[in-house]
């Protein structure tokens, strides 16, 4: 049975979002250990911060690694899975952009592409998908 394209374009996506943010808790995790970090004077208390970031990114990757395989087995559970978290997300960025008093245009770029697979898996083309199923093809001459 082949999968349509749009299907294969959101579980990729979602292994790409899920990716990045698991290089990011690596990144983050070897900054909170680099030797520059821990000579400032304060470099305790910016490991420690490096930590909790590394922790508040790493929970997120994780979970978009699991959805990641529902997506692929056209689960009904990795849907959901993936869109739950990708709104969290999504909420959890604006909701830091809206909050400050000033808007750097990072942030709203960040944000914008946390927006597009949320999108994607509310499609009805991919909706259908992962709420019937996967319809099997008939061949021709059966």
């Amino acid at each position: 049975m082949k999968r349509p394209v749009l299907i294969t374009a959101v579980a990729v996506l979602q292994f790409l979002l899920a990716l990045v943010m698991a290089g990011t808790t690596i990144y983050l995790l070897w900054l909170a250990h680099s030797p520059k970090i821990l000579a400032e004077p304060d470099g305790a208390d910016a490991a420690h911060g490096l930590m909790i970031g590394a922790i508040a990114t790493g929970i997120p990757a994780a979970i978009s690694c699991i959805s990641f395989g529902g997506l692929w087995k056209s689960k009904r559970w990795g849907w959901w899975l993936a869109l739950v978290v990708n709104v969290i997300i999504l909420a959890t960025l604006a909701y830091g952009m809206v909050d400050e008093n000033s808007v750097d245009v990072e942030e709203i770029v960040v944000t914008l592409c946390f927006m597009i697979l949320p999108i994607f898996l509310l499609l009805p083309k991919v909706r259908k998908f992962y709420w019937t199923g996967p319809v099997p093809r008939v061949e021709a001459g059966s």
